[in-house]
């Protein structure tokens, strides 16, 4: 995920302007930190979760999140089973998953609401994911 940095601007549109945010499932810290890195410079916020049971309790507590990030690949409650139980909660809510086996591994969840990026991405593929997810105009100032 490391690349030289890139300036990225949203386009004007009404989700954009709704300032949506993003919940960042993963095992790994430092994935959460640089997501989050990521997601900060397309204007979004976001907050981080470093288990399926934790972002479960975040959708419990009735937390705002318009967009989860989830890794397929964890301990304890993996993204297979924790996307189970958010399609429980909230059925509509966008996830995008993320792996670094290929998207063979997990066709048969992905549906208009979820999505599938593999690992590892750049920022640029990451942010064209995102935007894809929540249906955002990406610009990309070089």
């Amino acid at each position: 995920m490391t690349e030289h940095l890139l300036a990225y601007e949203l386009e004007a549109n009404p989700v954009a302007a709704a300032n949506p945010h993003v919940l960042v499932v993963d095992d790994e810290l430092i994935v959460i930190e640089v997501t989050q890195t990521l997601l900060g410079r397309l204007g979004l916020s976001s907050s981080g979760a470093c288990s399926g049971p934790e972002a479960i309790q975040w959708l419990n507590d009735g937390k705002t999140v318009d967009l989860i990030v989830l890794d397929l690949t964890m301990p304890q409650m993996n993204g297979r089973e924790t996307l189970t139980a958010i399609r429980r909660l909230r059925p509509g809510l966008p996830v995008l998953l993320s792996s670094g086996y290929p998207e063979t591994e997990c066709e048969e969840l992905l549906s208009d609401s979820v999505a599938f990026l593999r690992k590892p991405y750049t920022a640029e593929e990451f942010s064209r994911a995102v935007c894809g997810v929540l249906d955002f105009e990406l610009r990309i100032n070089r």
